[in-house]
């Protein structure tokens, strides 16, 4: 169950990341 919360997570990060790329940039 905590794998598939993860993976949940992972993807909502990564749909972030596409909207904001540039906070990604700064981050990284």
């Amino acid at each position: 169950a905590s794998a598939l919360n993860q993976r949940k997570r992972h993807k909502q990060q990564l749909a972030q990341a596409e909207q904001q790329p540039d906070n990604e940039d700064k981050q990284a």
